[in-house]
């Protein structure tokens, strides 16, 4: 039998599900069964790598109707088709991200980092989910001289606008992949910083989301309470500090007692 949202599980529609941050994300909701439900992404391929990880048979989840993946290219797919995919959905996660040196020239950056998820982000809105969460980074100002920071800026700023009762904005510093995954210039770099951990970045944004489905389920406010470097209205701003609160947030009272 399907998986549907309903009032007390929160449902989900993913972009970027392949990427560092988006992987995992993938991960803790599928793992998360007790609170999540419908779990939908759309992707230019199959997410497969979770399944060792976290320890989920994705192929039992997408036989059940929990787990579903719509393959096609983003820049293809029909307004019509995004916005049956998100109709009856709780919360919009965008993951997606590149460099240009990976998008091969500053117009496929802007194209791949910043219109598209725009343009799903919308589609989403107007197909009624109420939460938009989005992976950003620090430093990300649309005013910036640098392309990729002033990118980053311009689509927080963009999604702050769209309309959401609530827009989460997640930036964290560099990050942690994994000492198997590390890239040569992430090994470099953390010898002088210390990076955050992409599962963290992750668990945080569930923790986030949960936190506003509950409250808004509950009949409460529809608005986050922040601790977090910047709240402005139904809008949160996630620095590492506010990351790692949330990721402490999750953790249960117990565990957390036991690990003091």
């Amino acid at each position: 039998m399907a998986a549907e949202a309903s009032a007390s599980l929160l449902s989900a529609v993913v972009i970027g599900g392949t990427g560092a941050v988006g992987r995992c994300l993938v991960g803790v909701l599928l793992k998360s069964k007790d609170s999540v439900g419908k779990i939908t992404l759309l992707t230019r391929r199959k997410v497969t790598e979770v399944a060792e990880v976290y320890g989920v048979d994705v192929a039992a989840e997408e036989a059940a109707g929990r787990l579903v993946q719509h393959v096609e290219d983003l820049e293809a797919i029909s307004d019509d088709t995004v916005k049956q995919l998100c109709t009856g959905t709780h919360v919009f996660f965008n993951c997606l991200g590149t460099t240009r040196r990976q998008a091969g020239s500053a117009e496929a950056f802007r194209r791949i980092d910043k219109e598209i998820p725009l343009r799903i982000a919308r589609l989403a809105h107007g197909a009624g989910v109420s939460h938009c969460s989005t992976v950003s980074s620090v430093g990300a100002n649309s005013n910036s001289w640098f392309l990729y920071f002033k990118t980053k800026g311009e689509i927080d700023d963009a999604m702050s606008g769209i309309g959401f009762s609530y827009t989460s904005i997640f930036r964290p510093g560099l990050l942690d992949r994994g000492e198997a995954n590390r890239r040569f210039a992430e090994k470099f770099y953390m010898l002088f910083q210390r990076g955050i951990l992409v599962g963290n970045v992750a668990q945080a944004m569930l923790q986030d989301a949960l936190t506003f489905h509950n409250k808004a389920d509950g009949g409460g406010e529809q608005q986050q309470e922040g601790e977090s470097s910047a709240t402005t209205a139904n809008v949160l701003i996630a620095d590492n500090s506010r990351i790692n609160a949330l990721c402490q947030e999750s953790v249960p009272k117990e565990t957390a007692a036991d690990e003091s």
